[in-house]
């Protein structure tokens, strides 16, 4: 006993260099973030078979993700019921299963009974809430210690999406014994992998002693900021402005669903229903000119940070379209399988090199320069996509400059280039996300920030499908995909080279004098001292 016990002290002691650089960050969180990555990766063919299934047209199929994004953007709203509303004194921890139960379950229900398009939408809405609310539980105890020390943001993002990648990597393992690659008719259909999807989500719910609760300087800190009027004013109005923007695009979303009798009582309940919420956060002053106008200087770093992410996330993309390219191209779902191994695995290498290579650096030059990189290794995926469908007679080949390469090799080979290089200009987005906000309301602008990205996300969806449309990509005709993937391209680039000029030093350089620096040393030694 005693042997083990000092084998395990001398382990602690050696990783301890490697744990002050992610600022003592529970290890238990990135087992969480681990188990939610496999949950949402080992179903995804399945997904694709079972929107098949319902017939799903491409321009629809566009709508239908930019409908899953919206949950995300609901980011505020979760982040306010963490911190404000605790279940019996527990601001985290019951959270966990019941997340994972809805999201489960609606696995199960999707598997099995969900038949219909405009179903479907409401399922995955619902299933989305809960993943959304469940990813936020992490990303709040990541801004808790992130604060310890601002400057190893880019540590803690690097490992967090680490943990991420991996967990996608152990499911595309897995997802080779569910489609063999000498046998496809030993599948196992998507109801079943939908079915051992939910019961394993389920089972994710018993991850909950892994969610530290807040600490009670944490604790103080939140009331504090709820009672400073001030504070929580300007709070409300940059969450009442994201509320009005997801209801234009639920809107968009959803008019086409409902008759017009239907659809706009509908819309005013929700609208007030974002309304009330934001009465609730609480204010009763009146709205001045001046108010806003000192709530935009106060918060001007922030804005530019946030408008940035929306629009970095915002440009059209190919990624819906060259996925049900891949698939209809590679008949053997066990190629799919091996493009996503190749991918995750890229994308952990990526996460685990940024952290060593990039953190302390300055993000607001690493990310457009990334952004350019990644743009030409993206390239690589158009003489992929003006290769011809195989056919039973027929194995074309990917010209590229006059010679001619095997469509799943050099797809295997770009695969990796793209997801390693597209992972090292993802990682600076979250640490912008990070170091742009403020300690008092951290978790509240976190959410903010991170939904306006995934409202971006959604609204490139929208975009997105017009384009498709005009271009007539269809299921049988993917002759014009390759213009929608330099529109991509080309548009990412744009916003990425931006970057200068939307962000600024990061707050922890900003306040470097403040009265917070001096806290989050006590706060760093409390930590070793209670790990000691």
């Amino acid at each position: 006993m005693s042997t083990s016990s000092g084998m395990l002290q001398d382990l602690r002691e050696k990783l301890e260099p490697y744990h002050a650089k992610i600022n003592h960050l529970p290890l238990g969180i990135l087992v969480i973030y681990f188990a939610n990555a496999w949950v949402q990766t080992f179903p995804l063919i399945a997904n694709t078979s079972w929107l098949l299934e319902l017939n799903m047209a491409q321009d629809t199929v566009n709508n239908y993700y930019a409908f899953t994004f919206i949950p995300w953007s609901l980011k505020p709203i979760y982040a306010y019921i963490m911190d404000y509303l605790p279940l019996s004194g527990f601001r985290r921890k019951p959270w966990v299963p019941i997340t994972a139960c809805v999201a489960g379950g609606i696995y199960l229900i999707n598997g099995y009974l969900v038949r219909s398009t405009r179903l479907a939408f409401g399922t995955v809405f619902i299933q989305q809430v809960a993943w959304a609310f469940n990813e936020l539980l992490c990303g709040a105890v990541l801004m808790d210690y992130a604060h310890l020390d601002m400057t190893n943001a880019g540590n803690l993002q690097s490992v967090a999406t680490a943990a991420r990648a991996f967990g996608s990597l152990v499911a595309a393992l897995l997802q080779l014994a569910v489609y063999p690659c000498h046998d496809s008719t030993k599948e196992l259909s998507f109801q079943t992998v939908l079915l051992i999807t939910g019961l394993v989500c389920i089972g994710c719910g018993m991850l909950f002693p892994f969610i530290p609760e807040p600490s009670e300087s944490r604790r103080l800190q939140i009331l504090e900021a709820h009672d400073n009027k001030r504070t929580r004013r300007d709070m409300v109005r940059v969450s009442l402005l994201v509320f009005l923007l997801e209801m234009v695009l639920v809107w968009i979303s959803l008019k086409s669903f409902f008759d017009k009798n239907v659809f706009w009582p509908v819309l005013g309940v929700v609208t007030g229903l974002a309304i009330s919420f934001a009465v609730l956060l609480g204010t009763n002053a009146s709205i001045e000119v001046k108010d806003i106008v000192d709530t935009v200087v106060t918060y001007k770093s922030s804005i530019l940070t946030a408008v940035f992410l929306f629009l970095l996330n915002s440009t059209p993309s190919a990624v819906d379209q060259l996925s049900f390219f891949q698939y209809d191209f590679f008949p053997k779902k066990c190629d799919l399988v091996h493009l996503s191994l190749i991918n995750y695995g890229a994308t952990m290498l990526a996460s685990l090199c940024y952290g060593p290579l990039a953190n302390k650096s300055k993000v607001r030059w690493i990310l457009p320069a990334m952004g350019v990189v990644s743009g030409a290794v993206s390239m690589l995926t158009v003489p992929f996509v003006n290769t011809d469908l195989p056919t039973p007679t027929t194995s074309p080949c990917v010209h590229v400059v006059g010679r001619c390469f095997d469509p799943l090799g050099y797809r295997m080979v770009t695969t990796a280039m793209m997801g390693f290089v597209s992972q090292l200009a993802l990682v600076p987005v979250e640490v912008i996300a990070t170091e742009q906000t403020i300690p008092e309301q951290r978790l509240l602008m976190y959410s903010i920030f991170l939904s306006l990205m995934e409202t971006g996300a959604s609204v490139r969806e929208w975009i997105t499908a017009p384009i498709v449309t005009r271009l007539d990509i269809t299921y049988t005709d993917w002759s014009n995909l390759s213009t929608l993937v330099w529109i991509g391209i080309g548009s990412s680039v744009f916003v990425s080279l931006l970057t200068p000029l939307f962000i600024g030093a990061p707050r922890a350089v900003e306040d470097e004098h403040s009265d917070e620096e001096g806290e989050c040393d006590a706060l760093v030694n409390k930590v070793k001292d209670e790990e000691e």
